[in-house]
């Protein structure tokens, strides 16, 4: 009896007060950084720019703590972190993760918070008008907003002189983020693979790993190059859901048994930095690198589901 209405009274009941509570959080001290943080634009020296970005950081990484308490509440016991090495709030890092569904960017948050230092994500454009509040937050904190197109819309002409176009515009925007991110200990956070992972995708991809995509080198190399002299190591993150469908009321109401959250800390040496738009050597060496990063990720996936 007492399990029956947990399952379907209880758990259902705390997963709709939870959401309720992070709209709610996600709405207003949003708003807060909204009237600050354009004054990281308008400070006339880089020395006073320095000191409003770290003032501003300070919402964000509030907005984080609340988000984080509650989602405790929803998998208090169902979390299995297990780490190799130690993350440093004064250093750059770049985190790469697999990535299956909305969760993951709050795992990331909850595993990294005040251990890291304020994280970055690359954001589709689309999001400014397709999310608003939040993702006008994210562009005033400096987090970059790509087209992320690599095909044209049907029917259009000169498609590859558009798509180039694109993607010439995506690289400055990461540069000029990257110049931003010099300021003060940053975290990037890329998903190589690009989008979320789903049967559908793997199959049309045709994956050479068993619970992954095939990752891309693109934005790891940018910020490898951008970076290279800042950052301490790279986040490597590996995350596994015990449910091949993981949503977001899935997990908040208790439906899915436990989390997976694995990282190592991986060494950024010299030889990770290159041109990755001219230099063809380059871009096939990194993405070697990324595939076998993965592979050893798809390995570690393959142990943690062999244990469900």
């Amino acid at each position: 009896m007492k399990s029956f209405l947990g399952r379907y009274f209880f758990y259902p009941l705390r997963a709709v007060l939870v959401i309720i509570l992070m709209i709610i959080n996600d709405i207003i001290l949003p708003s807060c950084v909204l009237m600050t943080a354009p004054f990281i634009w308008i400070m006339p020296t880089k020395k006073s720019q320095v000191f409003v970005f770290r003032c501003v950081n300070v919402l964000p990484w509030l907005w984080r703590g609340i988000g984080n308490a509650l989602l405790s509440v929803c998998i208090v016991g169902r979390l299995r972190l297990t780490k190799q090495g130690e993350i440093h709030s004064d250093r750059w890092y770049l985190l790469i993760s697999n990535h299956q569904c909305y969760m993951d960017i709050l795992l990331v948050d909850k595993v990294t918070n005040r251990k890291a230092p304020p994280s970055r994500f690359f954001l589709k454009k689309a999001l400014l008008w397709q999310l608003p509040i939040l993702s006008w937050v994210c562009w005033f904190l400096g987090y970059p907003f790509l087209d992320r197109r690599s095909k044209a819309s049907p029917g259009k002409q000169d498609e590859s002189v558009g798509v180039k176009k694109l993607r010439r515009d995506d690289i400055a925007k990461t540069k000029k983020a990257c110049d931003l991110f010099k300021i003060a200990p940053t975290m990037p956070i890329i998903y190589p693979e690009g989008t979320r992972f789903t049967k559908a995708k793997y199959e049309k991809q045709d994956s050479p790993f068993k619970y992954l995509l095939k990752p891309k080198a693109g934005g790891v190399a940018m910020i490898l190059s951008e970076l290279n002299k800042e950052l301490s190591g790279i986040i490597n993150m590996t995350i596994n859901y015990s449910d091949e469908k993981p949503t977001v009321w899935r997990i908040l109401s208790g439906k899915i048994k436990y989390i997976d959250v694995h990282y190592e800390i991986l060494p950024v040496t010299e030889d990770l930095a290159g041109d990755y738009v001219v230099d063809r050597e380059y871009r096939t060496k990194i993405q070697k690198w990324l595939n076998a990063v993965w592979a050893d990720k798809d390995s570690l996936l393959a142990s943690l589901k062999a244990q469900e």
